[in-house]
Parts: structure tokens; sequence; C-alpha cells
């Protein structure tokens, strides 16, 4: 089914374009750091967890994924600047779950109901609308993804062609 709105639309594209990269990555640059980049499964689970939260909690206003707010609370408890280890299949599993949960609301939502209220705990984004959430994860999957593709590239993948197709954009331009 095509999304109802362009935000919609261009969340769907982003989410299809970082399963296809994550895809992408030859074994060897699964399951470790290279260099300073962090390693894939901590990238995959943290834009797991972090788009659960914005848009089945905040936006859906579902329940929260029990895996991804497992993530969450253990990445907080570690001290700053270091990095949950997270197995790369966990990682990819628990995304898939976050994006299944999002895309009929991403399919359905129209800009009415983008624009309702997001039921946000305290904080700067508390009257953050769902519209705000779809645009902040539309910019987060891309950027998360772009990360992935240097980890591709560099363990032989070569380039994955970001932003690929973006046929569901197309369609709803």
């Amino acid at each position: 089914m095509p999304a109802r709105t362009v935000l919609g639309a261009l969340l769907l594209d982003a989410l299809d374009e970082f399963e296809r990269v994550v895809a992408a990555i030859p074994p060897p640059g699964r399951h470790r750091r290279i260099g300073r980049l962090n390693a894939p499964g901590w990238t995959i689970a943290h834009l797991a967890s972090s788009f659960d939260a914005w848009l089945n909690v905040f936006v859906q206003r579902l329940s929260v994924d029990p895996w991804a707010s497992d993530v969450f609370e253990r990445q907080r408890a570690l001290p700053r600047g270091l990095a949950l280890d997270v197995p790369f299949d966990d990682a990819r599993t628990g995304f898939a779950r976050a994006a299944e949960r999002a895309r009929p609301y991403l399919e359905a939502a129209d800009a009415a109901a983008l624009a309702e209220p997001a039921a946000v705990p305290p904080s700067p984004w508390t009257e953050a609308s769902g519209s705000y959430f779809l645009a902040r994860s539309i910019a987060h999957v891309f950027a998360h993804a772009g990360d992935l593709t240097v980890t591709a590239a560099l363990t032989g993948a070569g380039d994955v062609g970001l932003p690929g197709a973006l046929a569901a954009t197309g369609a709803a331009a």
C-alpha cells in the first residue's frame, strides 16, 4: 500500500534502504569495529532502539519493544563514550521488528494524523508532533545507513548506492 504522505513514504524508503545496506555488509565487517567506526551491531541496535521509541512509542503510542528498551537501558548505564556490544544478527532482528511495527502507520497516516502531538515524556520534545518525529527519523535512518556504507565498502561491498531508488517517495510526490 502506498504511503499517504511524502514524509511517510520517505521514511518507508529510508527503512528499506537501511535494511538493504545492512544486508550488503560482507561477513568480515559484520562483527567488529573498523578503526574508529562503531561496530555494525551497535549502530543497528542504537537505531532500532531510537526508532522504536520515536515512532512506535511516542507517535503510535504502542508499548515499548522489550529488546529495544533493554538496549537503551544497557547503553545508558555505560560510561560516556563506550558502546554496547550487540551481536549483529540480534540487532538486525530488533531493527526489523521495530520497522515492521511502524510500517502500517507510515502507510496509513495522513497529514492530520502527523500533526497530532506525540506522547513524549517531559523533555525538549514534549510538544513535538508526529511529523517532527518522522522527519527526525528519516535523517537518523539515512545518517546511520551512511555510516554502515563505509563499513560495507571497507570490507569489500563497494558502493552500495545510497540513497537508492526511493520508489515510495516518488510514488507519493
